[in-house]
């Protein structure tokens, strides 16, 4: 492995201006996002916004822009599940979307913060959206009673979707699942892990091997042959975890055991980055192509320090959101007062330049908005970043209405903080 130089720019600018838009105007209940974005093939950004509320699901959105206008294409995923949102929500999109043929692919995920409420759960469902018919199909409950959480992924030549189940309850374990998307035949091709060991994110190669990795497990690395089906696991396999504030590997045996793939998306469709939880500070590079123990599957690209979920690629560099002065933190509420302080960031690829890591400044949108947290990130490819979280409030907007069961009692906490999408251009 190669490590780059810690070679940083100055920002072109103290602030990185974004145009947002709030989502709480279309659904009040709406209280954040992870994952669920996808800047799809037909030009457009494809998005959620999630819930907590134990009487509504997760809505669906278009972005266009050309016209820079927001359309809401479903206002409760739970209907387009043929379920009854007021007693069995879907209540958020906590998966990667994928697309694949023409189609997206997303799986729901449970939220409701009713007491006791899993019990009773149907079970996360997948779910495609055809760009050209603007048409959803809904693939059905996956596993009765299971939760996807939250990895997918699609074999484009294959047309099958692969999907990560867990269970939150006691005696249930971790499966994945693949479903043929043209006939929806699905099949359990085996458990993976314990109960909620969680994955977020599978790469698919152009061989239509997929590759991931679960939480708490030494530091394996799996892989789901495409040609057969079958899983192979690869013990401690995945790079070193290093620590989120040094250039250095972490010292802890117990952090190193624990180690997983925190974010992953393709550079190619041989080529994966990825960076590593919990903390990792490391960015690295996967190759599917190489052997894996030859010790040229993964590179490490250069320490960008403490990131999230929040990353996206563009080109020749990979975007992410930090506090400023590379601070530890991922969302507003992780400081007394509120965290007020996140950047825009984005580091190259090119070794040429020593992988150098670029300040575009403190996010802020057109009224003087703060970022609270961005934890789905997508680009166009060229110059455009679009990022869907939450935003502190200033004095007038709706903001977000947080589910809240108390004392027997149900109610709706208005937060200091609104579900936005935001775009910003980077110059």
């Amino acid at each position: 492995m190669t490590l780059g130089l810690l070679v940083w720019t100055a920002a072109h600018a103290q602030v990185q201006p974004v145009r947002s838009y709030a989502l709480n105007k279309y659904v009040s209940v709406l209280d954040g996002q992870w994952q669920g974005i996808r800047y799809a093939s037909d030009g457009n950004v494809y998005f959620a916004g999630s819930t907590h509320s134990a009487h509504h699901g997760a809505a669906f959105f278009k972005y266009s822009p050309k016209t820079r206008e927001i359309s809401m294409l479903a206002e409760d995923i739970t209907e387009i599940c043929h379920e009854d949102p007021k007693t069995n929500p879907q209540g958020k999109l906590h998966s990667d979307i994928v697309e694949a043929n023409g189609w997206l692919y997303m799986s729901t995920h449970f939220s409701s913060e009713f007491p006791g409420a899993y019990r009773n759960w149907t079970g996360s469902h997948v779910i495609g959206y055809q760009l050209a018919t603007g048409k959803f199909r809904d693939y059905g409950v996956v596993h009765p009673n299971y939760d996807s959480y939250s990895a997918i992924g699609v074999d484009p030549r294959r047309n099958y979707i692969y999907v990560f189940v867990t269970g939150e309850s006691k005696g249930q374990v971790s499966y994945i699942y693949r479903i043929d998307a043209v006939s929806g035949a699905k099949k359990n091709l085996g458990e993976v892990g314990g109960q909620f060991n969680s994955s977020f994110w599978m790469f698919v190669d152009r061989r239509g091997d997929v590759w991931f990795s679960v939480a708490g497990q030494e530091g394996a690395l799996r892989c789901i042959r495409g040609e057969t089906g079958e899983i192979e696991t690869f013990p401690n396999a995945l790079p070193p975890l290093y620590l989120w504030n040094e250039n250095k590997v972490d010292p802890n045996p117990k952090h190193q055991s624990r180690r997983w793939i925190m974010w992953m998306q393709p550079l190619d469709s041989d080529r994966a980055a990825f960076t590593l939880g919990f903390n990792g500070g490391m960015l690295y590079t996967f190759d599917s192509t190489k052997p894996i123990g030859s010790g040229q599957e993964f590179q490490a690209v250069k320490h960008i320090g403490y990131t999230d979920l929040g990353l996206a690629i563009l080109g020749k560099r990979i975007f992410y959101y930090q506090r400023a002065n590379r601070g530890y933190g991922h969302q507003g509420s992780q400081a007394p007062g509120g965290v007020k302080d996140f950047h825009l960031l984005s580091v190259s690829l090119d070794a040429a330049d020593g992988h150098a890591i670029t300040d575009h400044g403190l996010i802020k949108d057109q009224d003087g908005r703060l970022l609270w947290r961005a934890p789905g990130m997508q680009t166009d490819g060229r110059s455009r970043v679009f990022l869907i979280g939450d935003w502190w409030t200033l004095p007038g907007d709706i903001g977000s209405s947080r589910y809240e069961f108390k004392d027997g009692k149900e109610s709706y906490i208005q937060l200091p903080r609104g579900t936005f999408f935001a775009v910003a251009d980077v110059k």
